[in-house]
């Protein structure tokens, strides 16, 4: 890649599915503040969170709901942008696919309208 392509690259938004109604309320009630929960240890009762699942692409993100959920489940779902860095915020231990783990709580900016 150029320097160009990678500051491009960084700069870029990232995406995560959603339960499509929830994070409608959810943005409506709380704006700016409606966060994608990022990675946090175990605590209490609760285990280690890995962090919500993240795409590069909104392409991808419909590549999951197509694949990973259940034609009941997947129309309740929508794709949304997500105000993160794919290489900095995220993180994967498999290379092998194509999502990562988010490591920080970060804004849910929009729904992606497909």
């Amino acid at each position: 890649m150029t320097d160009k392509q990678v500051s491009q690259a960084q700069n870029s938004p990232v995406y995560t599915i959603g339960h499509r109604e929830s994070y409608i309320k959810g943005l409506a009630e709380n704006g700016d503040k409606f966060l994608k929960t990022g990675k946090y240890p175990a605590r209490d009762e609760h285990p280690c969170y890995p962090g919500g699942i993240i795409f590069r692409t909104p392409e991808d993100a419909r590549q999951y709901i197509n694949e990973e959920l259940t034609p009941e489940d997947g129309p309740l779902y929508a794709i949304w942008e997500i105000d993160a860095n794919w290489y900095t915020d995220c993180q994967s231990d498999d290379k092998s696919k194509y999502w990562k783990s988010l490591q920080l709580d970060s804004r849910i900016v929009c729904m992606v309208v497909e």
